[in-house]
């Protein structure tokens, strides 16, 4: 299964990237323990992750957040707090989250293919799901 979220990684300076992401997951999904990303080999993602291995992926449901980091870099970032177990951010709105490490890398391909594995799991709010309002907007 594919669960669509952003993950948000570490530029070299520092600072946080945000990104779509549909990792696979375990079908059916119980706990999250590992997944899997696909970014493309000229993605900031993958750069980020190649160099740093550690990131976090969110379950939203800000549509506005998910559509404008989707489209190109997102200015303005949403409310950031420091994850409790890799060296990087939890969006503080998130529904979820998973914070990880990269175990292994394999870049033969143009989508590269990261496996995760989870290291701490953060839970902020329901998800109520999305309208018909929100599923026109993505």
């Amino acid at each position: 299964m594919i669960l669509e979220g952003l993950v948000v990684s570490m530029n070299a300076d520092g600072t946080p990237h945000l990104a779509p992401m549909g990792p696979r997951v375990p079908d059916p999904p119980g706990e999250v323990t590992r997944f899997q990303l696909r970014p493309f080999a000229t993605a900031n993602t993958y750069r980020n992750l190649a160099r740093h291995r550690e990131g976090v992926l969110h379950v939203i449901d800000d549509v506005l957040l998910l559509a404008r980091a989707a489209v190109g870099r997102v200015e303005v970032l949403p409310e950031l707090r420091p994850a409790t177990k890799v060296q990087g951010w939890v969006i503080a709105d998130a529904c979820r989250w998973y914070e990880f490490r990269i175990a292994s890398i394999d870049d033969r391909a143009e989508r590269v293919t990261l496996e995760a594995e989870v290291v701490a799991v953060g839970r902020g709010r329901d998800f109520f799901g999305f309208n018909r309002a929100k599923h026109a907007m993505l």
